[in-house]
This record gives C-alpha cells, structure tokens and sequence, in this order.
C-alpha cells in the first residue's frame, strides 16, 4: 500500500469521525436549544401570569381618588346615587383596562405555549383570564344595578368579588351567619395562578436540572 493510498484511507476515516461528531454535535445543540425554548416560553407565561394577577389585585383595590373618575363627562339631571354609581365605574373601567393591557401582552406567550406543550397549556391559561373575565363581569353588573337604584342583598357577592371580600382575607365577616360570598371568585383566582405554576415551573425545573 502505497503512502497516497494510506494517505486517503486516513483522510476517509477523519472525514467519518468529523461527521458523526458533527451529527452528534447538531443534535446535541438541538437538544440544546429546544430545551431553552421550553423553558423561556414556560418562564415567560409564568412571569405573564403574575402580571395579570397583580393587575387585577389592583383592580379590586378598595382605596380609590377622585382622580380615577375626574376625566368622567357629568350626565345632565342625574341623581347623587346615579353620580357616585357612574364615577365609580368609570374608574373600575380604568382599572380593568389595565387587567387587559397585561392579559393582551401575555397572550404571545400563550401561543408559544400552546405551540410546544399542547392545548392543555392554552387550558391553564384560559382558566385566569376567565377569572379576569367574571371580574369584569361583577364590575359591569354591579355598577348598572346600583346605578338603577336596584342593589339588593343578593347582589353583595358582585360587591365582594370587586373588592377582593372573601372568606380567606376577612374570615370574621359574617353575612347572615356565612362567610362572605363571592362566587366562588378568590378560589378560582387562586387555583387558576397555581395551575399554571405548577404546569409550567415543572418545564423549568427540568431545564435547571439538565443545566
């Protein structure tokens, strides 16, 4: 065998050996970079999540200024309770805005989501934005009867639900001889931002673990 045959046998075999560690290199990186995709995106509904969560926190804050409704226009002939119903949710209006501005900026991360975890991922965040939601209903509701002059005892859980009342953070507050009532509202918040905790920091676990 002559030194230019030997010669090509060893440049074959390099050739080999670089790429299979090419081959094992790109799906190494691969690899590599799908688990940093997962786990951005699972830290990026997280982070989200909590954003919408403290929106709407503010949102049920029981302090409110005259500045939150000052750029409301004055209905001609209405009535004190009329006013003070309208000036109220012109502010709560302002407030909830600020829940959609936080839930429209985390909707990318919902898609990316859905696009690498599955439906079940878009399930977990569907469940705090309808929390948002029932918020927003209460608020509407509320203010439309108190505006009507129509706000009975029945409607005390709309009241509640807007002001963050429950059975969790005023245990003592009786209503004929119950807890306070809010429909159920700070459980499904609750279990709503758990959910998607557990969900999505189980992804970033497992990329802390491989790192």
């Amino acid at each position: 065998m002559t030194i230019d045959e030997v010669s090509k046998l060893v440049q074959m075999a390099f050739y080999g050996v670089t790429a299979t560690v090419a081959v094992i290199g790109l799906n190494a990186w691969r690899a590599q970079m799908i688990g940093k995709q997962t786990y951005e995106v699972a830290k990026s509904v997280v982070a989200g999540a909590y954003r919408v969560r403290d929106s709407i926190k503010r949102c049920q804050s029981a302090f409110m200024s005259a500045n939150e409704w000052a750029e409301r226009t004055p209905v001609p002939g209405e009535s004190d309770q009329q006013r003070h119903a309208d000036e109220s949710y012109f502010a709560y209006v302002r407030r909830f805005n600020k829940v959609i501005e936080a839930i429209e900026a985390w909707y990318p991360a919902i898609v990316e989501a859905e696009a690498i975890f599955g439906a079940e991922a878009k399930h977990k965040a569907e469940a705090l934005t309808a929390v948002a939601s029932k918020l927003n209903a209460a608020i509407t509701v509320y203010h439309k009867l108190m505006y009507r002059g129509k706000v009975t005892a029945q409607h005390d859980q709309y009241f509640n639900i807007i002001y963050g009342i429950n059975e969790f953070n005023m245990p003592d507050l009786q209503q004929d001889g119950e807890p306070p009532n809010d429909n159920n509202f700070q459980r499904e918040f609750d279990a709503a931002v758990k959910d998607i905790e557990i969900y999505f920091m189980l992804h970033m676990n497992q990329k802390a673990i491989e790192v």
